[in-house]
């Protein structure tokens, strides 16, 4: 496990779902897009495809790959001691179509054993994950086994929420804790009636970074304050604009320097 990561809502990554390029033999980890929050991945990014040249996050290249569960990075998470807030799977979606029932069962048997961690994961797959963990895979309606599991749903526009938010919210209702990653927050959403424990906001960074409209992070924030979910604005983004396009002074290249935001985006309440 890494000594640390980056992400201001984690401490460590963990990553024990790898990918193995074919002809190279060189290990490193595989993904598929699968909206318009993934093109700018920052995993992609970081990875710099040591395992082959040309290698891309894209479905006509999972041929190329050998996507395995690594057993000695399986059970980092067992040997710290100190409890950590643990992001699974940062450099894949944890309940991407590829990854095997058997490597995601093994992955939340080291949650469960580990109760000193606590587990935030995040997926664009949110079907996959409700059906997984509320179905016939899971623990069924138990969320008591899962206290130290936060499971989040990644939107990036009001599409993406619509499309995403009834899974997570069906497991909100039944107990289990919950929450959201509007990053890149590429447009305004509102959140409608579907509910989640907690939320963080975000504007993209990073070469060929979107703009992120100060606006629609304002409207958001006020939203889950008005419903009593506890929200986290993780950063501005590399290009933060008003509503006439016209850019905001940042000098922290992410637009994470809270003393560069407006006053009332200053708001990083925690998960509980």
């Amino acid at each position: 496990m890494a000594a640390g990561t980056a992400i201001e809502w984690a401490d460590d990554s963990w990553n024990p779902i790898r990918a193995r390029n074919k002809a190279s033999g060189v290990v490193g980890h595989y993904c598929v897009k699968v909206s318009p929050g993934c093109k700018n991945c920052y995993a992609e990014r970081l990875q710099s495809w040591p395992i082959g040249s040309g290698t891309r996050y894209a479905a006509q290249d999972l041929d190329k790959v050998e996507i395995f569960l690594d057993e000695a990075v399986l059970e980092q998470p067992a040997r710290r001691r100190r409890g950590r807030d643990i992001f699974p799977c940062s450099m894949t979606d944890l309940f991407a179509e590829f990854h095997r029932d058997e490597w995601i069962s093994r992955m939340f048997d080291v949650m469960y054993r580990t109760p000193r961690h606590r587990y935030l994961v995040l997926t664009k797959r949110a079907e996959r994950m409700r059906d997984f963990i509320v179905g016939k895979h899971g623990a069924g309606n138990n969320a008591f086994a899962f206290r130290n599991v936060w499971f989040g749903i990644s939107a990036e526009n009001q599409e993406e929420w619509d499309m995403r938010a009834p899974f997570i919210h069906e497991m909100t209702l039944l107990g289990f804790n919950t929450w959201a990653s509007f990053e890149p927050l590429l447009g305004e959403v509102n959140l409608r009636l579907w509910r989640v424990l907690w939320a963080v906001i975000g504007g993209e960074s990073g070469p060929g970074a979107r703009p992120t409209t100060i606006g629609h992070v304002r409207a958001l924030l006020r939203h889950l304050q008005y419903l009593r979910i506890a929200p986290f604005v993780k950063q501005l983004g590399a290009k933060a604009v008003n509503r006439e396009g016209v850019r905001h002074p940042l000098k922290d290249k992410k637009g994470g320097d809270m003393a560069e935001w407006p006053e009332d985006l200053r708001v990083r309440e925690s998960q509980g």
